[in-house]
């Protein structure tokens, strides 16, 4: 793998370099997010390049891994979650809600040993086509591995898909 410098992620960027990073994933993606919706609308077009980049890798042997925001309390958590994780378990991904009590921040996408994206993007329309958002790009091992220790502390804490 080839030294990047960090590279910064803005906007609507993120509909180009996430999928490009899923699309380079052999085996493992593991990603953690507040918010994961699925839409139809003709401005989501590009949206859904997310989850056919995911799908994809499903279909090319790579384990992906989702942890979301959940709570049984109205308004705590985004109802388009279940639905989604409902679609992605069913196509074959393992699915989590982070444990109740957590609030998911850590908006992240890890590819195999290769790439860490992490920052503010949700899976949702509105942030990535209004919102103010910023993510990073990194190749640095060190901060790969520590962004995969977090992302399996809550991991194993979360809370399993039904």
């Amino acid at each position: 793998m080839a030294k990047m410098a960090v590279r910064g992620i803005v906007d609507n960027e993120f509909l180009t370099v996430a999928p490009f990073v899923i699309n380079q994933a052999r085996k493992n993606l593991y990603i953690s997010t507040y918010r994961l919706q699925i839409h139809t609308k003709s401005k989501a077009r590009n949206f859904l390049n997310l989850y056919k980049a995911l799908i994809d890798a499903l279909g090319r042997g790579v384990r992906v891994h989702i942890l979301a925001q959940y709570s049984e309390k109205l308004g705590l958590s985004p109802h388009s979650n279940e639905l989604s994780m409902a679609i992605l378990k069913d196509k074959g991904a393992a699915v989590r809600f982070l444990k109740r009590g957590r609030i998911s921040h850590a908006k992240m996408i890890i590819c195999d040993d290769d790439y860490l994206i992490v920052g503010s993007h949700n899976w949702s329309l509105s942030s990535l086509t209004r919102n103010f958002e910023f993510s990073i790009l990194s190749n640095e091992p060190a901060t790969i591995r520590e962004a995969k220790e977090h992302y399996f502390a809550n991991w194993e804490a979360g809370i399993i898909f039904r």
